[in-house]
């Protein structure tokens, strides 16, 4: 049986599949890539991640086209953040991925030269106009996520997107506790370290103990 979490809020709020699946690295043409998607929705999977850097929405719109329950992702470059720039972008993710809304859409990046304010107002624009559903952030730093939810007139951070492994483990130090605390989910990118736990065999080994303990 799957396990879910909760994420958003409000109406927004939805249950999601506590794997989800990445898109990153996937070329915008690749019919395997479209398969890929398409499989892991089938086994139960129902968060899609994506993002205008990845150069893939349009492949990403074609194979979630026409199933329902699925909860899509995407990020917005820090080169978009400026207020008039920012509504363009989403606007121009909506065109690629066809939707007329998206349920999480995320900062990529911190971008300490656009003031936090005008960058939360855009964001809250588009979740007032109903182009978006949820406000996410992505690789925020506790106190980057103070001043984003502190530039918020009416709505909260609903998650931050963050490298997070069994080698890559800097969000317990701070990070993963300030989320618990105020309800904002912790979104883990490369929870397989780019593939670099495969070449460790102790960790292969508890894995492969792991496995067959539960299996």
């Amino acid at each position: 049986m799957a396990e879910y979490v909760n994420i958003g809020y409000g109406d927004s709020k939805a249950k999601i599949t506590a794997i989800g699946l990445g898109t990153w690295k996937i070329p915008n043409d690749s019919e395997s890539g479209i398969a890929a998607i398409r499989h892991g929705i089938s086994l139960g999977i129902n968060f899609v991640d994506t993002a205008e850097m990845y150069g893939n929405e349009e492949l990403v719109g074609k194979a979630i086209k026409g199933l329902e329950n699925v909860f899509l992702a995407t990020k917005v470059s820090p080169s978009h953040f400026r207020y008039e720039d920012l509504i363009k972008a989403c606007e121009s993710s909506l065109k690629r991925l066809a939707k007329k809304s998206i349920w999480l859409y995320q900062l990529h990046w911190p971008n300490n030269r656009v003031p936090i304010e005008e960058t939360m107002h855009a964001m809250e624009r588009l979740l007032d106009e109903g182009k978006i559903m949820n406000i996410g952030v992505s690789n925020f730093s506790v106190e980057e996520m103070v001043r984003a939810q502190q530039a918020l007139d009416h709505s909260k951070i609903a998650s931050n997107q963050v490298e997070y492994s069994i080698s890559v483990r800097d969000p317990e130090s701070e990070l993963l506790e300030f989320c618990k605390k105020e309800g904002i989910a912790l979104i883990a990118y490369s929870p397989l370290a780019r593939g670099a736990i495969f070449n460790d065999k102790s960790i292969m080994q508890a894995l492969s103990d792991t496995g067959k303990k539960y299996s």
